[in-house]
């Protein structure tokens, strides 16, 4: 007569005490933050990306190559080769909350390892790492064109064929698209170290 009191009244109840209480707080981590990392990645990144497609097109259509224009050249090689990075990124950013979702499973067999998760945190930091490597290296090599430009502009006379030498604003929106994937991988590492750090903080069960 009793049996009925003994069932249980949610469907989480099954589950109760199958999922360690650390779990409890790494879960909603790993969901949160890696959100918060893809997005910050993907809107900055496509802004990003629309600048240099923007900046290399109109860098291709100004006749006689500037080799002072940092739309062009090595700078706007390694500033791609860092949106790339940060589409990498991105996708790794996804995993997070993958992982997240696996280790809500109540079958501890089934669930990522501490190890397991601590290692995809630290490819996500080498990833943003090697990002924000290229985006500096990019950013030396515009901001020391534009300064070459600004000395060497001094003195010109304003001509159509002078203007190449003079900075444009399509150079400062370089630098802009820069700073953002700059950025971008800034925050997706800070999200990583973040985990890693309250990953390792939380005593293994």
């Amino acid at each position: 007569m009793n049996d009925d009191n003994q069932l249980p009244t949610r469907d989480t109840a099954i589950y109760e005490g199958q999922i360690p209480p650390s779990l409890e707080r790494v879960i909603p981590a790993m969901r949160r933050f890696g959100k918060i990392s893809f997005w910050c990645q993907l809107v900055l990144g496509i802004i990003a990306g629309l600048i240099f497609f923007f900046a290399g097109f109109v860098g291709s259509n100004t006749g006689e190559p500037n080799r002072l224009s940092p739309e062009e050249g090595p700078g706007l090689f390694f500033a791609i080769a860092g949106l790339v990075a940060l589409a990498i990124g991105m996708y790794w950013a996804l995993r997070y909350t993958q992982i997240a979702k696996r280790l809500a499973i109540p079958d501890p067999s089934l669930r990522p390892t501490r190890s397991q998760t601590l290692g995809s945190l630290q490819t996500g930091v080498i990833i943003n790492l090697v990002g924000m490597l290229f985006s500096l290296v990019a950013a030396q090599i515009i901001t020391g064109l534009l300064m070459v430009k600004v000395l060497s502009s001094e003195g010109v006379q304003f001509s159509p064929a002078a203007l190449s030498r003079l900075v444009q604003p399509i150079d400062i929106f370089v630098v802009l698209a820069n700073t953002n994937s700059l950025f971008a991988h800034f925050v997706a590492l800070s999200c990583s170290l973040w985990l890693l750090r309250l990953i390792q903080t939380i005593k293994p069960n």
